[in-house]
């Protein structure tokens, strides 16, 4: 214990309260001597306690960010001194009036028995992550989930799940994402809280570089007391480690305000299986093409054209006022007739382009993402999407066919239809059965054939607009653009330094139909392709 003590005190982050000594006492009517680990501390209120207080007893946006922010770079310095927090809750974190964030309650002397899941407190049991209801360790994407559940907390009064049944949630229910916040916001909450730890992010400082693009406004607590930076209010955190239990709980004392105690619960921490990330089988039979049937639906007089899909004065709300920044406000368009492909382009179509025109073969400045070598490439890969095409290569492609890039207008109708659905298929939550996401780099095996996804392709029988590969489109981008564009035929702003995607990626987490992400023209990503279009009569 005094060695774990003395690496502790080694630790210099301003969100970590900092221990005074490690003393051995007697406890009044308790037999034996037991280690007494005193910190100095300031913070006499927890975060949910200050959270109540607030307007709509929810922290704003910025607030929330920062204050988990703090956390993490609590989270992170602990780490770099092997020690898990383990029991991360609203409670466990405390706020001072000034808004200054403490983390307490990290398992600092280890654990060395299990309580089990009947013993679990209900609080703890709303922050544990899928895997610990099995009996798997402690790790760092285990905390890295309750602090996506902390955040989800502070952002909507209430952590993810408010059932009785807290395993049963965590482990099977599917988490919906936030109303009123930023999709990028969304998206960090639920890639910490995939039911795969492996799919996670997997280190503290990728939520805090994400935490800090998102922070508009610094989060301001008011001018700092003079009392709080001088005088330091003395908490006792007193730790018996107690021969029947084989292990540890911790009890509070409170010097200013009489005693006070609550015993924390101890989980096992047991070596856990990795689980193997195993590849779907494509149905049907090998290199066989999905069959679009052309149905008539009133006001839309759909049709196919050389695996084209046709719209005929398309009208709709582009955008949404309770999305992203930059996809605010929602505003009507009405484009004229077009086509836009069935599929993305793949990589036996742009080969044909690159043989007939001499054109450069894609390529990645990272050379473990490049699937080509010179103008080939596996055969394995041939109906995949192509990627790592820079913009002017995805535009020179579709003037080499007779066709163009769609405007982002024509490609957000082709997403969401006249009635505005969240995703391409509809209104449900994906899954892997309709769209690839939060996937891995596996060379040929990663991405999958055009016309896989049968199940998730829109009602007018266009594919993969969501995940496989972000698409690029024609437009320039400019953050407020929707303020002032055009109602007819929006084609973007006349130039920028951006080109706007569409789409997310197989790396990525899924994002709503909305959602609007920019590149330069001249990169190539692994996780970029493109489809065309083509103005109609």
């Amino acid at each position: 214990m005094e060695d774990q003590f003395f690496q502790y005190v080694e630790i210099d982050n301003p969100y970590l309260p900092k221990a005074i000594e490690l003393i051995r006492s007697d406890i009044t009517g308790i037999s034996g001597i037991y280690p007494m680990l005193v910190f100095k501390n300031a913070h006499l209120d927890d975060s949910r306690r200050i959270m109540m207080r607030e307007e709509h007893q929810q922290f704003e946006s910025n607030r929330a960010m920062s204050i988990i922010k703090n956390v993490c770079s609590a989270l992170d310095a602990l780490k770099e001194k092997g020690i898990l927090h383990g029991n991360l809750s609203s409670e466990s974190v405390t706020i001072s009036k000034n808004y200054e964030v403490m983390l307490w309650d990290f398992l600092l002397f280890g654990q060395s028995e299990a309580a089990s899941l009947d013993k679990i407190t209900p609080l703890a049991q709303k922050y544990m992550a899928p895997e610990l209801f099995d009996g798997a360790e402690i790790t760092i994407t285990s905390d890295i989930y309750a602090v996506a559940c902390l955040l989800h907390e502070y952002l909507e009064g209430n952590t993810p799940f408010l059932g009785a049944n807290q395993e049963e949630q965590h482990v099977n229910d599917s988490i919906l994402g936030l109303n009123l916040i930023s999709a990028k916001l969304n998206k960090l909450i639920l890639k910490s809280l995939l039911k795969s730890a492996g799919q996670r992010q997997q280190n503290y400082q990728v939520l805090i570089k994400a935490l800090n693009k998102m922070i508009k406004v610094k989060a301001l607590g008011g001018v700092k007391s003079k009392a709080s930076g001088s005088k330091i209010v003395p908490i006792l955190i007193i730790l018996f480690l107690l021969a029947s239990l084989g292990g540890g709980a911790y009890f509070y004392m409170n010097m200013m305000g009489g005693p006070s105690s609550k015993k924390k619960t101890i989980m096992k921490r047991l070596s856990s299986k990795k689980s193997k990330r195993k590849r779907r089988v494509k149905r049907g039979s090998k290199g066989s093409k999905s069959k679009v049937v052309v149905e008539k639906v009133e006001d839309k007089k759909l049709a196919l054209l050389d695996g084209m899909v046709a719209f005929n004065n398309p009208k709709f709300t582009m955008g949404s006022d309770f999305g992203e920044d930059d996809a605010q406000p929602a505003h009507e368009v009405i484009l004229s007739p077009y086509y836009i492909d069935q599929f993305e382009i793949t990589n036996e179509q742009y080969k044909n382009f690159v043989v007939k025109k001499k054109a450069d073969p894609p390529k990645n400045p990272k050379k473990r993402f490049n699937l080509w070598k010179g103008n080939t490439f596996n055969k394995k890969i041939g109906s995949q999407p192509v990627v790592n095409v820079t913009w002017q290569q995805a535009n020179d492609y579709c003037v080499f066919v007779g066709k163009r890039l769609p405007t982002e207008a024509e490609w957000e109708f082709a997403a969401r239809g006249a009635e505005g659905r969240q995703y391409p298929w509809g209104n449900i939550e994906p899954d892997p059965s309709v769209a690839q996401f939060d996937g891995e780099w596996a060379k040929s095996n990663t991405l999958y054939e055009v016309d896989f996804f049968d199940e998730g392709k829109t009602p007018e029988g266009v594919y993969n607009l969501l995940g496989g590969v972000r698409e690029w489109v024609s437009d320039w981008y400019a953050m407020d653009y929707y303020e002032d564009a055009d109602e007819k035929d929006p084609k973007g702003p006349e130039d920028g330094e951006k080109k706007v995607q569409r789409g997310g990626s197989w790396e990525d987490t899924p994002e709503f139909s909305i959602f609007r992400e920019t590149s330069a023209p001249n990169s190539a990503q692994e996780g970029t392709g493109f489809r065309c279009a083509k103005s109609g009569q």
